[in-house]
């Protein structure tokens, strides 16, 4: 089953398909998000090189103020212990990188305000910005805590930066652990745990945003029980002296070293799925998960540390 993809006007299409806006005297005013290199140049990615393009939708600094297809048809609907969401993909518009700087930020300020509004109903629980993704046109992407690919569009489509044609969506209905919504509560702790804390350095993120890895699968259940295996191998070998298995990489956080799921989610239609590891290093992740038999492609992704906090549940997949 193919994405549904959504333009400027909120219509829908076919994946492949883009619909650009018509630009009016009044939407050319404003004309995209910050320019990457404007917008968050303070924000560094997980090689150690400035988030540019990625972040410039504005998703690393809005997550601060959160208040918080593959084929084959195996299943469908949500089984017994799921959430119905859906995984939102920003990518570059028609109108991406163009207009003056003050149209850039007026709009950076509209896509901000917006997804705290979304937050703020509950809808938009994930979020954050993708670092070197291997699509290029690919900005960030938004969890949708809504049953349908077509609901969570329509909300999509009241970001400034869709209807100045700046990022058009790429919608894909997900089935989840319901406590993949704990994210708002543990983004509301974190929020007034750090509300004294100091500005960060130029160059440095901000110390409630960290980098991950995200891992698309073709086969959710494989991947999962590969990285629970490795995960075993490691608190074994940790316990008995040994090293066991591959080598975990650097910016591991699970018990013995190697790295582990931080929230884990299988697509609606086929076998496959979307999973965000705790390793902050996207190629050390990649050659870790051939070393260890795990499917997958990836790609290194920004959020709030506060998934690191997510309940056990929310990193598995019903079976």
């Amino acid at each position: 089953m193919e994405p549904s993809v959504q333009g400027p006007r909120g219509r829908e299409a076919s994946a492949g398909l883009r619909y650009h806006a018509n630009m009016t005297p009044r939407s050319s005013r404003v004309l995209g998000g910050l320019e990457g290199a404007d917008a968050c140049d303070s924000i560094v990615t997980d090689l150690g090189a400035k988030v540019k393009r990625a972040a410039a939708i504005g998703l690393v600094v809005a997550l601060g103020t959160l208040g918080a297809c593959a084929s084959g048809g195996a299943r469908s609907g949500a089984g017994p212990a799921e959430a119905p969401l859906v995984l939102v993909y920003l990518k570059s518009g028609p109108t991406s990188g163009t207009g003056t700087k003050e149209a850039r930020a007026e709009i950076f300020r509209g896509h901000m305000s917006n997804m705290q509004r979304l937050s703020d109903e509950g809808r938009l629980i994930i979020a954050g910005p993708f670092s070197k993704p291997r699509d290029k046109s690919w900005r960030g992407l938004f969890v949708m805590d809504v049953p349908t690919e077509a609901q969570a569009l329509a909300l999509g489509a009241s970001d400034p930066g869709v209807i100045a044609g700046e990022f058009v969506l790429e919608a894909r209905a997900l089935r989840a652990s319901p406590d993949l919504r704990e994210t708002l509560r543990l983004e509301r702790e974190l929020k007034a745990r750090t509300a004294d804390a100091p500005k960060p350095k130029p160059g440095e993120p901000p110390a409630n945003i960290r980098a991950y890895t995200l891992v698309h699968t073709p086969d959710i259940h494989a991947a999962v029980r590969a990285i629970e295996d490795a995960q075993i191998a490691a608190h074994d070998g940790a316990r008995d002296g040994a090293s066991v298995g591959a080598a975990a990489p650097s910016g591991a956080t699970a018990e013995g070293g190697a790295p582990r799921i931080v929230w884990a989610a299988r697509f609606a239609e086929g076998d496959g799925g979307v999973l965000a590891l705790s390793v902050a290093d996207a190629d050390k992740a990649r050659a870790w998960l051939t070393a260890i038999g795990a499917p997958g492609e990836v790609d290194g992704w920004w959020s709030t540390t506060s998934l690191m906090d997510l309940p056990a549940p929310a990193r598995r997949i019903a079976r």
